[in-house]
């Protein structure tokens, strides 16, 4: 396989991420949005190198909103755009 498998986030459960969604920063690096199913947030990692093994992890939507499926896309200024169902508010939007 010429592709490795790297673990971006070990938050230690385990079916702790479902409904990811990816985009390549302008720097070609991943940045990835996902729903954290212990917490109910939607989480965005912002990969610091091309294998992601380094990062930073941040909370987009408030725990136990009921927040889902995000959809991640890189905006033409180079922030990426987060969109979401929430069981409250119906549709949030984030700039993280």
């Amino acid at each position: 396989n010429d592709y490795p498998i790297v673990t971006v986030t070990d938050l230690g459960v385990a079916t702790c991420c479902e409904q990811t969604s990816v985009a390549m920063g302008a720097d070609g690096f991943p940045r990835i949005a996902f729903f954290h199913t212990t917490s109910a947030e939607i989480r965005f990692v912002q990969c610091t190198n091309a294998e992601c093994t380094t990062n930073n992890i941040n909370t987009v939507s408030e725990s136990g909103a009921g927040s889902h499926k995000p959809s991640l896309t890189m905006a033409s200024d180079g922030f990426a755009r987060i969109s979401y169902q929430d069981t409250i508010i119906s549709l949030g939007l984030s700039t993280p």
